[in-house]
């Protein structure tokens, strides 16, 4: 009997555990990427107000 595009069979579809593990792997990842760009978000905002602030000092000798 042939299958229809529709029909799987019970090997086909992964266990609720491999799914759970799954999402949590792509929820990890994607913290990691957050944190990974909210330190070089950090680092430019930090290099900017050095930049600004050594303008407004201007040349001190």
């Amino acid at each position: 009997m042939l299958k229809g595009k529709g029909e799987r069979s019970r090997n086909d579809i992964p266990d609720l555990r491999t799914q759970w593990e799954s999402l949590l792997d792509q929820v990890w990842r994607s913290e990691a990427d957050w944190r990974l760009w909210d330190r070089v978000d950090a680092a430019v905002r930090m290099e900017t107000l050095r930049e600004q602030r050594s303008r407004q000092e201007g040349p001190q000798a």
